[in-house]
């Protein structure tokens, strides 16, 4: 298999050894088109997603608000934190939190020349599971709720632990429960938490690349009606418009639904200028994590020992699944 970039023609092996890319896989019309692997992982080494993580959280949160867990992304976030109220955040919504719109912003102060002494890493290694709620609560405000994006991994943080409060289990066995285990998966995954056992919900999530096609082929059987997460019809739909976001995100490039389908200003996930929510249709422009060293965080295993490094929780999420047919 070959393809042209600038003029040249590659094959997949010299793309792959160019750029770094660990893994790759092509999934058409339920076929593998193309599978290959490299710097010694198979297919049942297990890929750090990072920021794919908040595409499993959001997910979560849309099977949790279709069961009536949680009544509406328009629910106050101090609902379910009373802790951040009287805060930057106890103005905001779920809603708010899941666009990346809350309108609070790290508090501006010089980093310590002691890399390991930031804010964030000492809330983070902290054993009080008020720590990182603690940390928080001293950010600012900077816009009003709603009016300005900025993205920041603290609002799935705070996503986490909002949900694992409203489904009254942690959030790995509701995932386990609700998206690893009807999805088909074959492998176990990882995911991260903080030293007080506080899945992050933001980054780190660890799986297989199998297992990363199963779970973007889960969110399309919802898309067509054929299955897929319990969420509501319109959940991966207003993801998929992103009606204001530009440039690859603009309505029409990557769009799942044509934009006649939803009422004039309709879309989940709408702000100012900027993208909006990482949606779980993105998911394939994240399949190749590069090798690097992950040092952010070495948060305590949660649940069962793993034989990598003490950066993320196990949930034993072995399940036999969907069988992608061989081109």
């Amino acid at each position: 298999m070959s393809f042209e970039l600038d003029g040249k023609t590659q094959s997949i092996e010299t793309f792959m050894k160019d750029f770094g890319i660990t893994s790759l896989m092509v999934v058409k019309d339920g076929q593998v088109r193309a599978e290959r692997y490299q710097y010694g992982n198979q297919a049942s080494s297990k890929m750090v997603v990072q920021s794919v993580t908040k595409s499993v959280t959001s997910t979560a949160l849309g099977i949790a608000i279709e069961a009536g867990q949680i009544a509406s992304l328009e629910d106050p976030v101090i609902n379910y934190i009373p802790e951040l109220k009287g805060s930057p955040y106890g103005a905001s919504s779920i809603r708010n939190l899941a666009d990346m719109t809350p309108g609070v912003a790290v508090p501006t102060t010089e980093a310590p020349k002691d890399p390991t002494k930031t804010p964030r890493r000492v809330a983070y290694y902290d054993s009080d599971p008020a720590a990182v709620i603690n940390w928080l609560k001293t950010f600012e405000k900077v816009a009003e709720p709603g009016s300005a994006f900025a993205y920041s991994d603290y609002n799935y943080y705070l996503l986490s632990l909002l949900i694992e409060r409203a489904v009254g289990e942690p959030i790995e066995e509701y995932i386990s429960k609700n998206i690893w285990e009807p999805a088909g998966m074959q492998y176990d995954a990882y995911m991260r938490t903080t030293h007080a056992g506080q899945v992050d919900g933001h980054g780190g999530m660890s799986m297989t690349l199998g297992d990363m096609a199963r779970f973007g082929a889960f969110a399309m059987d919802s898309v067509k009606g054929t299955g897929g997460p319990h969420v509501s019809p319109a959940w991966f739909r207003d993801i998929s418009l992103a009606s204001t976001s530009t440039g690859v995100r603009a309505p029409g490039a990557i769009d799942l639904f044509p934009i006649s389908a939803t009422k004039a200003g309709g879309g989940l996930f709408r702000v100012t200028e900027k993208p909006t929510l990482l949606g779980t249709m993105e998911l394939l422009r994240h399949w190749a994590p590069t090798i690097r060293p992950f040092t952010s965080f070495r948060a305590r295993a949660r649940l069962l020992p793993c034989s990598l490094p003490p950066t993320f929780m196990l949930r034993n999420f072995s399940y036999m699944g969907r069988n992608w047919p061989q081109r």
